[in-house]
Order: structure tokens, then sequence, then C-alpha cells
């Protein structure tokens, strides 16, 4: 994320725009290109307005900056790029594993804290248990593309078969005429009959 960030930022390393410009063939609209670019509310007030343009311009604007000015900004993501690795390959505190627990760093671009998102928790089938993260994200219960459609239909069944066998007889007890009625001992949520 932090590579993204520095690679997504805009840096602008060029000491003297009206010397450079004096030197190099810029056209007009690239000497307002890299004056405006300085602005920060230039970008916004553009990004909000046409986002194509926007992305367009910021592409255009980095060219610039990379070819005609300082050239910081490579170094610096090679930097980043090495100090992480570095960071990574001689950390002795970091055990196989216990690399899940940097979802909890946080850190700060443009001024707000961001925090890097939860992993994504493991989704089990309400019947077996077994793990069911890959599947459409509404799904309860294995899919029968994963474990079979013998297995798939035995693990819906398993959830609503106690269910359904309980709401069937209370059904078949009550159209046969009973001697009082038995529907007050017995609580019925959403079609789901319970003592």
């Amino acid at each position: 994320m932090l590579l993204a960030a520095w690679q997504n930022l805009l840096v602008y390393d060029i000491e003297d725009l009206q010397k450079l410009a004096k030197t190099c063939n810029f056209t007009p609209n690239e000497i307002r290109l890299l004056s405006d670019g300085q602005n920060p509310n230039v970008w916004e007030k553009l990004k909000k307005e046409n986002k194509r343009q926007f992305n367009y311009q910021r592409e255009k604007f980095k060219k610039l900056v990379a070819l005609n000015g300082a050239k910081r900004h490579q170094p610096v993501n090679e930097l980043i790029q090495n100090e992480w690795n570095q960071l990574f390959n001689n950390c002795t505190n970091l055990q196989g594993g216990e690399n899940d627990k940097l979802y909890n760093l946080t850190i700060k671009i443009k001024g707000k804290d961001v925090q890097l998102p939860n992993p994504i928790k493991k989704r089990v089938c309400r019947s077996c248990g077994k793990d069911i993260s890959s599947q459409k994200g509404g799904s309860k219960f294995c899919s029968q593309k994963n474990v079979g459609e013998v297995a798939a239909h035995q693990c819906r069944n398993n959830n609503s078969n106690p269910r359904n066998n309980f709401r069937n007889k209370f059904i078949k007890l009550t159209s046969r005429g009973l001697l009082f009625d038995i529907a007050p001992y017995f609580s019925n949520q959403n079609g789901n009959f319970s003592l």
C-alpha cells in the first residue's frame, strides 16, 4: 500500500519552470499544465468535473516532470521498495504465519488516517462446517460445484429436515382432528414450529 500510494503521488521537482521553458520546446498547454499542476486544488477541481480528463492530464504531468524535473520520484520509490524488502527479509521477530497481523498497521495519506481492512472472515457451511468463502456472498451451504450434487443436497437437507419434519407432523396431527387444541403449546415463528 505504501508503494502504491507513493507511485500515485504527484511530485513536482522542477527547480525553475521559466528557465526550463526557454530551453525546452514546451507547448503553451504543457507550460500551463506544469504551472497549474503544482496546485492540489486544480487537481481536485478537475477530478470532480471530468474524471477522464483528470487521469489523462495527470499522466501527462507525471511524464513531463519525470523527463524535465530533478528525477526524485523514482529513486525514492526504489528506496521504499528496498527498505520494505530488507525489513521483512531480515526481521527475526516475525515468525511464519504472524504476517497476518500486519492489517493492524495504520498509514497516513493526504492527512487522513487509513486503516487496512480486516482480513476476510472465513464463512462456513451451516450444516457441515466446511469453508465456503470462495462461493457467492449469500450462500449458506456447500455448493454443488464444490462438493458435488449429493453432498450439497445433504447439507441443505441436514439443516432443514428437522424443522420441516416437525412442521409436517404438527400439520398431520392437527388435520386429523384432536380432542383439544395443541397449537398454544408451540410457537410458530416464520413458519418454524417449536416448543
